[in-house]
């Protein structure tokens, strides 16, 4: 017998207790009077350390108080499978209200058991031969529960009567208490049956020692108690008969009970007659080499999982009036070839044909409405499927990694196509959305590399998370006005992609949403725009011209990253921020307005712009990061604004351009380190009075430079190696000295 280990879990709360430490002597050198035996007279307050025995809870840590003050109720502890009650010294609830005295003391927690699920015992009759039989509780019960048994288990035949408890372990209280039936009887043929008063028939309870090949299950028994009485039901894996390679249920059973079949391991063949309505769950477990199943028209409802391994299956006919295949109906039947549908079909439950790599197509009759989640999961031979009108809704990877996939008939009056659907079909190669379907789930053609076009509805509105991910050959797609959200990934990697327009009611563009969209060439977003997201035209290698509409504030980072064919950008004046590499690697950009409002150049914002000739930096720039133009080739001069602070490392390092920089009017600045390293075509630079720090080599690398300071060399916190090893000359001079020589 099989039964619920339940541990003991004890808690063990161990407590230190501390001496209280000792007080100093405290001496005053001051003029008060005051003696040295005066000043070392120290008053002791006297202490007292409450812990807190939780009893299996979670920790509370212990509290140390003063004589007559009140302890500090802690939060309630928890602990599983019980509610707290109260804290406890001894034997009586504490009272918080109370002064402590000098005496360490501990409180405990008091705990209620919450009540448990339903558990049961069941009678069972069991047919003889020679070995032990025993019933346990079943259900859901607690971990920590202990379950007790008196006679449970029994060899011989006879009725005896099982007696359990279930306890709880901490109390060793009863809670729930059982008396059943167990009985043991000998077999009068080949069969066993128990009568059902209430329905004044026999239930077929099992085949034990059953040899025939062929059978027929009778209509009627007698047991010499209670007459000549039908047969209507057949029990919880009544046939133990592994001989059995053909079996009929004639019409007179009515009822037939889950695993019925099981160790029938060499059956081929299941007929059941007509009268029989339910099939139950799990019907053939253990069948594995079943080949035939024939069910009546007059079974109006299958259970989960009804043929489970019967792997060996190659044809099937549904019932006629059955509404709905359940789950898991034929999951992993490599060898179904041939499929009739009921024509009152109106759900077919996740995982029905998941797995099923023999069907090759489906047609589905015209009452469908559902096909649940992951329906045809794997199916890596099915090409083709066929909705009629009235079909609402596609579940979840309903047809996700079916590799052979090529054409699929959605209908208008589909609203609802689940995540990834369509995720991993390879070889489907073009969609039509139906004019009800105005959500493209996510990852709905998640890698279809094949797929080349969609026609969404136009009345689509959001398309979701990663839902053209990868979809390689993606080429001409036509985004409704209607769409106002396009979420993360939801077209990165689309290399073949060209997108005419972009919607105008929209309203959220996720990060990465057009990575990599290498025949992406203009990208016109809508007025309402305030943020272009992280990386979300990051690649997009034939973009040439780009225009960002007023009301954009942020270009976060990355976002149009390895545009290497983007020769221009509009920036609208309404633009804040520019984030970290922004436009980096835009090899082609050759021109930049900035608005007057840009507060903020991020690190490498346009870092390696090869091709960028020249850049006004507006009065309204307070920070310009770390690399922000570095390895700008051609950029020829920079003008740093008035009064702007700091020169971040490297910011224009590399600039092998740049010959006029116009720092005159820093605010109080730094220049940090490789600042202009390598800007080997400058040759003068005038550095004011307001420069207060130069650091390593902020002009490393710039051969034969003349440096102009305003104010003398040791008025600077310049760091020793911050000029070129071959300075031509270092001069001292004020502003109009300086701009008399230019």
């Amino acid at each position: 017998m099989k039964r619920k280990t339940h541990g003991l879990f004890l808690s063990i709360a161990i407590v230190f207790f501390v001496m209280p430490l000792c007080g100093c002597s405290i001496f005053s050198n001051d003029s008060s009077g005051e003696t040295e035996s005066e000043a070392s007279s120290v008053t002791y307050l006297k202490h007292c350390d409450v812990s807190f025995d939780t009893d299996g809870g979670n920790h509370i840590y212990s509290q140390r108080l003063t004589e007559g003050s009140l302890v500090e109720k802690p939060e309630d502890p928890t602990k599983l499978n019980f509610d707290f009650t109260y804290w406890s010294k001894g034997r009586s609830e504490y009272d918080f209200s109370q002064p402590v005295k000098d005496l360490d003391f501990t409180l405990t927690a008091n705990w209620e058991r919450i009540n448990i699920e339903t558990i049961s015992l069941e009678s069972k009759v069991f047919a003889y031969d020679g070995e032990e039989k025993s019933i346990a509780v079943t259900g859901d019960y607690l971990e920590d529960f202990e379950i007790v048994y008196e006679n449970d288990s029994h060899s011989e035949v006879g009725e005896y009567i099982v007696h359990a408890e279930v306890k709880t372990q901490y109390t060793k209280r009863v809670l729930v208490e059982f008396s059943k039936n167990l009985s043991i009887v000998e077999m009068i043929d080949k069969y066993l049956y128990s009568y059902n008063d209430t329905t004044d028939s026999y239930t077929l309870e099992s085949t034990l020692g059953c040899t025939e090949k062929d059978i027929v299950i009778p209509g009627f028994y007698n047991d010499n108690e209670h007459g000549y009485k039908p047969i209507t039901a057949i029990g919880y894996e009544a046939f133990h008969c592994s001989a059995a390679e053909n079996i009929t249920i004639p019409s007179n059973i009515d009822t037939i009970d889950s695993a019925a079949f099981y160790d029938c391991d060499n059956l081929k063949v299941l007929t059941v007659e007509e009268g029989i309505k339910a099939i139950p769950d799990r019907l053939l477990v253990g069948c594995n080499y079943i080949e035939e199943i024939n069910l009546p028209d007059t079974v109006t409802s299958i259970g989960q999982s009804p043929f489970i391994g019967c792997e060996y299956v190659k044809s099937f006919r549904f019932p006629k009036f059955l509404k709905y295949i359940p789950s898991n109906c034929f999951k992993g039947f490599t060898n179904l070839i041939d499929i009739t549908l009921p024509d009152n079909l109106e759900e077919v439950r996740e995982y029905a044909f998941s797995g099923c790599d023999a069907i090759t197509s489906i047609e589905f009759p015209a009452g469908l409405k559902s096909v649940g989640d992951r329906v045809f999961y794997n199916n890596s031979n099915l090409i083709s499927v066929k909705f009629d009108d009235n079909l609402e809704s596609i579940g979840s990877y309903a047809f996700s990694n079916c590799t052979s996939l090529i054409e699929i008939d959605v209908p208008d009056t589909v609203n609802s196509i689940g995540s990834r659907c369509f995720a991993g079909c390879t070889a489907l190669n073009s969609f039509v959305f139906g004019d009800g379907a105005t959500v493209v789930s996510e990852g709905a053609f998640y890698e279809c590399s094949s797929l080349k076009s969609v026609n969404l509805s136009p009345f689509c509105e959001s398309i979701q998370d990663k839902a053209f991910y990868e979809c390689t050959n993606l080429g001409i797609l036509n985004i409704p006005n209607t769409v106002n959200y396009i979420g993360n990934l939801a077209f990165d990697d689309c290399l073949s992609l060209v997108v005419p327009n972009f919607p105008t009611e929209l309203e959220f563009l996720g990060s990465q949403a057009f990575r990599n969209c290498k025949k992406v060439t203009n990208i016109y977003l809508p007025d309402n725009f305030q943020t272009v997201g992280y990386q979300e035209f990051n690649g997009c290698s034939s973009l040439v011209d780009l225009v960002l509409p007023e009301g954009v504030t942020r270009i976060d980072k990355y976002a149009f990253t390895n545009c290497s064919n983007l020769e221009s950008i509009g920036l609208p004046e309404t633009l804040k921020y520019i984030d970290y590499a922004a436009f980096g690697n835009c090899y082609k950009l050759n021109n930049v307005d900035l608005p007057s409002g840009v507060d903020e150049i991020g690190e490498h914002a346009f870092s390696d712009c090869q091709s960028l000739e020249s850049i006004d930096i507006p009065e309204s720039v307070d920070v310009i990061g770390e690399y922000a133009f570095q390895n700008c080739m051609l950029l020829g001069s920079v003008t740093i604004p008035d009064g702007f602070e700091n020169i971040s490392s490297g910011c224009f390092s590399g600039c092998s351009s740049l010959e006029e920089v116009n720092m005159n009017n820093l605010g109080s600045s730094i220049i940090y380190g490789n600042a202009f390293s390598n800007c080997i075509s400058l040759k003068k630079i005038f550095i004011p009075k307001t420069v207060k720090v130069i650091c390593s080599y902020a002009f490393a690398g710039c051969s034969g430079l003349s440096v102009y300071m305003e104010g003398s060399y040791s008025q600077t916190g310049v760091c020793i190696d911050w000029l070129p090893d071959d300075c031509t000359s270092y001069h001292n001079v004020s502003l109009e000295t300086y701009n008399a020589l230019s």
